[in-house]
């Protein structure tokens, strides 16, 4: 589920954690290591680790400070709202009101409800990128992030009172999910945008380094356990309607916005800066008029060639231009993006087509949830085992290895289709035949044949969007860190909108095709993807960023 780590994601699915920031703690930007004062002493001090200590000790996670914590919980309590509002949307939108095998609302069929989908998920993957400036230059983190809450509530609230059964019969059903969708992307947008934590760094006799805390995929976890709303929501939606799956999700947003009030003081709260924005705005424009060379742009450049003072500092530039390559490595997520997508839409209507056997068929997608939460600490244990042995597993790495298990989770799900395809008494047309009685015979295939694909996507999805929240937050200035985690969501965007070009065919009996085209897509931009971008993944210490590549560039010229 695509956002759950997103937060991805992640927005998107579960771990796509989405990610909650409110403060969080800036202290240390580096590594550190943590030294007893004596044998005998508890008193424990901790300073910048050295160069050599870097290169000879190993290097783990910290434990987790209660701020964090406390920002986990809220990201939590949000996570599991949001999974109970938008876990039934596909059934809602797609199939119609009645005794069928399905339950349904508005009726529109799945190409319809999948295109409606991806626009949502547009626009929340849009509405970052404004409220991250919001956030650095007006209202700060914690305002923007409590305001973004309000909105989402607002927006759950509507989609409660218009999924009333009375509500539907007068016709308020469209338009209140209409509303009630624009104004939950707003809020969602609001929440992804702000960047995850950096803990308080260090352990005794080991170096800490901050990624691998995060590696250790702690958020993930806990916003894919509150994914598992959707086991609840959708029993609620087949026993008494949606308007019951609703309710609950609404009432955890209220649970969220508690807490984020009620603990306000115990959260450190990073102040608003200064508009870097418009001095990088500048440097852009310099460079323009400069050839497109960000170097002929550099303070130390611009005195000696042209006799011409600048507002900003030659490490500016060099800021800017480790930004701009990050956000190079953030777009080709689009396609990942894309497929992690499928978890929300097609998958759970290719579910519908299975026989369920009592289970509701847009629960199926908690799978990816649970899948995340068993291999999470496998993962973990694999990376912190290599870790201690100096062989670490950088961003760019685990982002090709995310595309590899994409791209398999894709041809699995083809596999899938095919079989349906294959199976009475539907065929190619399931739930649409005469002998289906009404679409309420689907075709004779277990619904558990999905389980394999949930678990291969959440695999890429653990290892994708972990990597891709690390790549936004360390390989950004200061004060355009919420700018640069929100710009990842531009290649959400790009991956929203190839679902929209993609919708047409997102039907029977066209799904084999789809799949197969993706998991071939994905294929290709591996290799792509590593071919431009692997050198980016050997850092010459370990505490370097590891899409710095300064100084190569500045020695090559």
């Amino acid at each position: 589920m695509a956002g759950r780590t997103q937060n991805q994601t992640e927005e998107s699915t579960p771990a796509a954690a989405t990610t909650t920031d409110i403060s969080i703690l800036e202290k240390s930007h580096g590594v550190s290591v943590e030294q007893k004062a004596g044998p005998e002493s508890d008193t424990d001090t901790k300073r910048s680790a050295t160069d050599d200590e870097v290169a000879n000790l190993a290097q783990t996670a910290d434990s987790l400070p209660l701020a964090v914590i406390i920002v986990m919980i809220i990201g939590g309590a949000e996570r599991f709202a949001y999974y109970a509002l938008s876990g039934p949307w596909q059934n809602y939108i797609q199939n119609p009101p009645g005794d069928y095998a399905l339950p349904g609302a508005l009726g529109l069929g799945q190409a319809t409800a999948t295109a409606i989908n991806n626009a949502y998920r547009f626009l929340s993957f849009l509405t970052p990128l404004i409220v991250g400036v919001l956030s650095d230059t007006w209202l700060g983190r914690y305002k923007a992030l409590l305001w973004s809450m309000i909105v989402y509530a607002c927006g759950g609230l509507i989609l409660l009172l218009t999924s009333l059964p009375i509500a539907l019969d007068h016709g308020a059903g469209p338009a209140g999910l209409g509303v009630s969708m624009i104004l939950i992307a707003c809020g969602v947008g609001g929440v992804n945008k702000i960047q995850l934590f950096r803990a308080h760094l260090g352990i005794r006799n080991q170096i800490h380094n901050y990624l691998y805390t995060v590696s250790y995929f702690q958020l993930t976890r806990v916003t894919n356990l509150s994914s598992l709303s959707i086991i609840p929501a959708t029993f609620l939606e087949s026993k008494f309607g949606f308007w019951s799956a609703y309710l609950l999700g609404f009432g955890a947003l209220l649970i969220s916005i508690a807490i984020l009030c009620g603990l306000s003081s115990k959260l450190v709260k990073v102040p608003k800066g200064t508009n870097i924005i418009l001095s990088a705005g500048k440097v852009l424009g310099c460079a323009i008029k400069s050839g497109f060379r960000l170097d002929n742009t550099k303070a130390s450049y611009q005195a000696s060639h042209y006799n011409r003072a600048v507002s900003w500092t030659d490490e500016f530039v060099d800021e800017i231009k480790v930004t701009l390559r990050t956000c190079r490595v953030l777009l080709s997520m689009a396609v990942f993006t894309l497929c992690m997508g499928q978890m929300l839409n097609n998958l759970v209507s290719q579910a519908g087509q299975m026989e369920l056997h009592g289970v509701p068929n847009d629960m199926i997608q908690a799978l990816s949830g649970i899948a995340v939460v068993l291999l999470g600490p496998a993962i973990q244990g694999v990376m912190s085992l290599l870790a201690k042995r100096r062989i670490l597993l950088g961003p760019i790495v685990r982002m090709a290895i995310s595309f590899i298990f994409t791209a398999a989770g894709m041809a699995f799900a083809g596999g899938v289709q095919q079989l349906i395809y294959s199976a009475p008494p539907c065929y190619n047309a399931p739930l649409a035949c005469a002998e289906s009685m009404g679409g309420t015979i689907p075709n004779n295939i277990n619904v558990w044949m999905q389980t394999p694909i949930h678990f291969i996507l959440a695999s890429g999805e653990i290892l994708g969007y972990v990597a891709m929240d690390e790549v936004s937050y360390t390989n950004s200035p200061q004060g355009l860190k919420s700018v640069v985690q929100a710009f990842k969501q531009l290649s959400n965007c790009l991956g929203s909108i190839l679902g929209l070009a993609l919708s047409p065919v997102s039907r029977d009996p066209y799904l084999v095709v789809l799949y197969s085209s993706l998991a071939g897509v994905m294929v290709l931009i591996t290799g792509i993807f590593w071919y431009y971008f692997g050198k980016y993944d050997r850092p010459k210490r370990a505490q370097e960023s590891p899409l710095d590549t300064t100084e190569e560039s500045e020695a090559k010229e």
